[in-house]
């Protein structure tokens, strides 16, 4: 998986590693025109790779699959203008899209990806078919979760701090990630994305780059404040098919805050699905709850010819799962430990 794609954004050139599946290819170089396309927007820190569950899976893989890498996250190599916020975010995947002339499509989004997936849909509606959103940030951040990703953001300064890097406080960092991603548990999945992440962040956000890593992982949600969208833009989003997505046991965001934005789409065509004990990065550790309704959304959004049946379970395998197994993933999650 090593495409790349360039594109011209508003704040320069950016080159995009992406990936697209269809069901007769894992790794193809283009959209089957005739098929539904699926766009799928990562969260903060891991990127696309943490989609491996809905790759791999042959409910979804009648589908268009696309994912993309974010600025400043993953293969993607680009400039991080000095203001980065979610308009930026969402310009930028427009221009992924045109430079691949991708379709209009259902966007699967999370967390980081959902705030950027609701900008997309006001800015260029023409380009979303409806949103899917798993931990839904639809409304100012929550203080304890902005606290913990500055924190995240600040341990990683301070191992930088001398000549000698500080792994110690490099693996302290990543550990508070992982308390927001997965509530700190162990299991292989979650690790092998740490593998595969690590490098990546390493490579992203050493001390010339620490104001892009402020700017797209902290400063990114934290200036979100007040009334985040207008009463024309909820009106604009009532009208857009949502699925919102909220994760039980997230530890940072409370169920009320998923609420307070339900409430502000109420009378519009929302459909709310909790995943029930999942972790705020919930689709990739429930991806079973998560999938089928996933499909059948996509496929109540499309206006086309008739989509095929589902390709048989092993006839599709995910663009992700080679480095995922290099990184020490098994692929059978039952002997992993939770502690």
């Amino acid at each position: 998986m090593t495409r790349t794609i360039d594109a011209q954004t508003s704040h320069g050139p950016v080159s995009f590693h992406y990936c697209i599946s269809t069901p007769t290819n894992d790794d193809s170089d283009s959209v089957d025109a005739a098929l539904p396309t699926v766009l799928f927007l990562h969260p903060a820190y891991i990127a696309s790779s943490i989609f491996h569950p809905q790759f791999a899976d042959p409910t979804l893989r009648r589908f268009n699959l696309v994912s993309l890498d974010l600025l400043s996250h993953g293969r993607t190599q680009g400039a991080v203008p000095a203001v980065y916020t979610e308009r930026e975010a969402a310009e930028d995947v427009n221009a992924f899209m045109d430079a691949l002339k991708l379709p209009a499509c259902t966007v699967f989004a999370l967390s980081m990806g959902t705030i950027i997936a609701l900008r997309l849909a006001l800015s260029f509606p023409e380009k979303v078919n409806g949103l899917f959103l798993v931990s839904p940030l639809g409304a100012p951040e929550p203080e304890d979760a902005a606290n913990g990703r500055r924190q995240v953001f600040e341990v990683w300064k301070e191992a930088y701090a001398s000549e000698i890097v500080d792994q110690e406080a490099l693996s302290d960092s990543v550990f508070g990630g992982l308390q927001l991603c997965w509530n700190s548990q162990n299991f292989g999945f979650a690790n092998a994305l740490t593998t595969i992440t690590f490098p990546q962040c390493q490579s992203h956000w050493p001390p010339a780059n620490f104001p892009a890593f402020e700017s797209t992982t902290v400063t990114f949600f934290t200036s979100r404040k007040g009334e985040v969208y207008s009463s024309e833009e909820l009106d604009k989003l009532r009208k857009v098919p949502i699925v919102l997505a909220p994760c039980s046991d997230d530890i940072a965001y409370p169920p009320e805050y998923f609420e307070s934005f339900a409430r502000q789409l109420e009378g519009g065509r929302v459909t709310k699905y909790t995943l029930k004990g999942a972790p705020h990065y919930g689709s990739a550790t429930h991806w079973e709850a998560v999938d089928p309704v996933l499909a059948n959304f996509v496929l109540e959004q499309w206006k086309g010819a008739s989509v095929p049946a589902a390709p048989e379970a092993g006839s599709v395998a995910s663009p992700f799962e080679t480095m995922l197994r290099e990184a020490g993933w098994t692929g059978n999650e039952s002997d992993d430990s939770d502690d």
